[in-house]
This record gives structure tokens, C-alpha cells and sequence, in this order.
């Protein structure tokens, strides 16, 4: 590949190689052999020991309100040394933010990544991995890699910004580091980690308490560091946020873009700025901007398949509107809150071919490799089959390609429930009820009752039967996937 010029404003950017690159601005050599490139704009802290070392690269903050962020990674030190690299993985259940993980210990170095890789992890194949970064582009331009004519045929069926299926990316020699899972840079080996045990055991009173009071302490230690901005529209997962913004910021700003067709009337501008007044909270309506065409190029040729025209628009107009400020995107309790990908559909249903048609995926390729995916799933996560791939694929990789775009175009983009114990505990809510929002229902009730009172994006009445009867939902996905199938044709 040719090669790619990194952007100095770029934040939460980095890559590990095993010698400096020079397009980046900071350089770190790291225990086993390997440099972290970053931007001035991506930061490191890291620990060390006689045989371990330990750098967190990004924003990682504690959710329990005890740890300070600089003590982090002297945290997970001692676990490495006490019980070895999974009980340093399983320490950061606890952690917050936009981070990766670098651990090296006892002569071998292990990545992971926060609780849906908002901050991407793409790798090379081989033993040992030769290169790391934020992007799949930019590990190929280290390793030569070249796309593959199969995966060239199937990037022209998928969406523009849709991923590869669960693991794969386009090069054959470039793999995607998943939530949920720890990778052996020595070794070259992914390897999916346990949930945390102790979030699988709680009611519902107690996961919405809990939720809420950890996202408080991550809102508390975001802002210590960054202006939050609170994107608000008529939905759920932007109300959430708002809400913890009135608790914790009472003089935070929201925002809601004026996308082309909106009006004073559309219920996200209309609903979000009668909360602002409400709430004496500013409100500010942005109009979208198209970034140049002259600076797109640079951006897609670093970024690849997982860019867009619109993510990177939408970056462009926030950073044109506020400068380094970040804002705090509802992604996780989006698909995972809501069990927006598996609904409720029997286990049994959830085939290969069902999450093909369900992720809009086309092909042999994506069937094999989904039930490759799925066959790695072991039984004691069985029953989690449908949070998972709401958490790894929909929200691991389908939406956190709009925080690579958003970071590479200057724009910390953060979220306040990126926690792994978090997550975990909203699985032992039952699926149905998640998808009528008992999750997010029950957080305003404990946050603030009042924002019950305004109305939500409206529903047409075929989505609001389809998404609450499972055999409907489940028909429907077949039926969608062939009418694109033939309207594509």
C-alpha cells in the first residue's frame, strides 16, 4: 500500500510496529520489542516491573469512582503479577472509556481493548503479530498487505461503512481484535475472555442503581479531562445521556444536527429543545457541513471499508461547531439495552443464516465465517448468544467505525456506559423486557422522572408489532434481506 499520511489533529490514533513510525509525533519503546506510535492528541500512561510492563493507551478511567487514572495501570500491574494476564484482563471489567491495553509479561505481550473496542484494535496475522492499530488500513500499509480479489467481490455487496463479518476484514493478512477477547501478540492467538461473574447475579433494581451510579462516576472523571457536549434528539439512548448531563453538568450544552429535510417541527429538534428549556440547559442547533472533498481523500485512504461521506460530514460540522470538546455518543445501550439484534428469538433460530440476513451480510464467505464466530462461543456464554453479537458485532464493530472516523477527523467521541461490568449486567434483565426499555425507563426513573413526560421518536405501527412479536421479527429479517437482495440486481 501506498503510504498514509496520519493527521496531526487526530485523537485516540495510534499503532504498534516494531520501529518508530515517523508520520506519528510521539514515540514509546515498549517491553518485548515493540514501539507505540501515537498522535500528540493520544495519550499514554504505563507501570513497570521487573518482568511486566503495562501501557493504557487513551482515556481509561475507574467506573467505581476508587481508582485515579493514573494509578490504573499500576492496578492491573498487580494483577498481572499476582495471577498472570487473565486476572489482569478480568481486573479491567471495572474500566471505563476509550482505551487499549498493552501488558507484557513473563516474555510474552498481550493487547485488549475497552468493553466494545471503541478505540478498534486491527492486527496482522502471524507469530508473532508485527503490527497493531486503529485501523485495518493502517496495519496493511506496515505489513504490505494487499485485499484479496474474494474480499474485493464482497465489499461491493455490503453498505457503505458496513463492516466485514465479526473477525475478517478487507485483507486477508489483517484480522479485527473482538470485544470480549484478549490477543497474544506472541503467539499471533485471539482468545475470548469470561463475562464478569459477579454482573450476571443481579436484579433489576440493582443493575439500574448500579448503572447509574457508575455512569455518574464516569461522567465525573470525563470531565475532568474534556467539555462533554450532549448530542439530544427525541430517542432513548441520547435522553439517558442527557440526563446523567442535568445531574452532573447542570450548565452542559446539548446539541441536535439539522439533518437535510428537518424542520422546527421534526420531533428531534422540536422534543430536544423543549427539554433544553426545561431544564435550563443551553441548546444549540447545528446545521450539517460537508467536509472539502480535498480532505476526504486522505481520510478514506487511512481508514478504508470503515469509512463514510456522512460520519465524516458529521465530524467535520461538530469540530467546525466545537473545536476539542467531545461528545458523548449511545452506543451499548443502544443494541445491547434494547436486545435490538437477537430481540427475543428462541436460540434455536439463531442460525448462521439467520445473523447473516440479520447483519446484512451476503454470501458463502460471511456464512462460514459467522459460523466460525459462532462456534467459538463457548456453552457456559451459550445462552448470551444474542447479547453478544449485539455487543461484539453490532456495537463493537458496526458502530464504533463512526469513533475511528470521528477520531481520525479530530473529534473525541466517548461514552459513558463503555464499561464491561456495566454491559454484563444488563444481561440478566430478560430480553423482552430490554426491548420495551424497562433499561432505560427505569434509569430515568432513578436519574430523573421527568423526562418520562416528553414524547419519544414516534413508531409506525408495522415496527412497534414487528420489534415486539419475535416470529414477526424474525420472518421480517428474511423478507428485508431478500427484497435488498433483488432491489440490488
Amino acid at each position: 500500500m501506498e503510504k498514509l499520511t496520519v493527521p496531526p489533529e487526530a485523537v485516540f490514533t495510534y499503532s504498534l510496529t516494531p520501529a518508530a513510525d515517523p508520520d506519528f509525533a510521539c514515540h514509546d519503546q515498549l517491553r518485548g520489542g515493540l514501539v507505540l506510535n501515537r498522535t500528540v492528541k493520544t495519550q499514554a500512561l504505563f507501570a513497570d516491573g521487573v518482568t511486566t510492563q503495562v501501557a493504557v493507551i487513551g482515556l481509561c478511567v475507574d467506573s467505581e469512582g476508587e481508582l485515579a487514572r493514573t494509578d490504573i495501570p499500576n492496578y492491573l500491574l498487580r494483577q498481572a503479577l499476582k495471577d498472570g494476564p487473565r486476572a489482569a484482563y478480568a481486573a479491567s471489567d471495572r474500566l471505563a472509556g476509550k482505551f487499549l491495553v498493552y501488558l507484557w509479561h513473563e516474555d510474552a505481550a498481550y493487547v485488549w481493548g475497552d468493553a466494545t473496542h471503541s478505540l478498534a484494535i486491527y492486527y496482522s496475522t502471524g507469530r508473532p503479530v508485527q503490527a497493531v492499530g486503529v485501523t485495518e488500513n493502517l496495519v496493511a500499509s506496515y505489513t504490505g498487505a494487499g485485499a484479496s480479489s474474494d474480499k474485493a467481490a464482497l465489499a461491493k455487496t455490503l453498505p457503505q461503512g458496513q463492516p466485514f463479518p465479526a473477525f475478517t476484514t478487507s485483507f486477508d493478512d489483517v484480522k479485527a481484535l473482538l470485544a470480549n477477547h484478549m490477543l497474544n501478540l506472541t503467539t499471533g492467538k485471539a482468545h475470548r475472555q469470561g463475562l464478569p461473574t459477579a454482573a450476571l447475579n443481579q436484579d433489576l433494581r440493582t443493575v439500574v442503581v448500579n448503572t447509574g451510579r457508575g455512569a455518574a462516576n464516569i461522567y465525573r472523571e470525563y470531565q475532568k479531562y474534556y467539555e462533554l457536549v450532549c448530542p439530544l434528539t427525541a430517542g432513548y439512548d441520547s435522553r439517558v445521556n442527557f440526563a446523567l448531563t442535568a445531574k452532573m453538568n447542570p450548565s452542559g450544552t446539548c446539541y441536535t444536527f439539522k439533518h437535510p429535510g428537518f424542520s422546527d417541527d421534526t420531533p428531534d429538534l422540536r422534543t430536544a429543545r423543549e427539554i433544553c428549556r426545561d431544564f435550563a440547559l443551553e441548546h444549540v442547533t447545528v446545521e450539517d457541513q460537508e467536509m472539502p472533498e480535498g480532505e476526504r481523500a486522505n481520510y478514506r485512504a487511512l481508514i478504508g471499508k470503515d469509512c463514510t461521506d456522512y460520519a465524516l460530514d458529521l465530524a467535520h460540522t461538530f469540530r467546525g461547531r466545537f473545536g476539542d470538546a467531545a461528545l458523548l455518543n449511545g452506543n451499548a445501550i443502544d443494541q445491547v439495552g434494547k436486545s435490538l439484534s437477537g430481540n427475543h428469538i428462541p436460540r434455536l433460530l439463531l442460525t448462521p443464516r439467520f445473523w447473516r440476513s440479520r447483519l446484512y451480510f451476503r454470501g458463502p464467505h460471511a456464512l462460514s465465517v459467522l459460523r466460525q464466530y459462532l462456534g467459538d462461543i463457548p456453552p457456559q456464554q451459550q445462552r448470551f448468544v444474542h447479547d453478544l453479537v449485539a455487543w461484539e458485532l453490532d456495537s463493537g464493530r458496526w458502530a464504533a467505525q463512526s469513533d475511528v472516523t470521528y477520531g481520525m477527523a479530530g473529534v473525541s467521541m466517548l461514552n459513558l456506559f463503555n464499561c464491561r461490568a456495566l454491559i454484563a449486567s444488563w444481561l440478566t434483565i430478560p430480553r423482552q423486557q430490554r426491548n420495551r426499555k424497562i433499561l432505560h425507563r427505569s434509569l430515568f426513573r432513578i436519574l430523573e422522572p421527568k423526562l418520562l413526560d416528553y414524547p419519544f421518536t414516534p413508531e409506525t405501527t408495522a415496527k412497534k408489532i414487528i420489534s415486539r412479536n419475535w416470529p414477526l421479527m424474525y420472518v421480517a429479517t428474511f423478507a428485508y434481506e431478500y427484497m435488498l437482495r433483488h432491489k440490488a440486481r
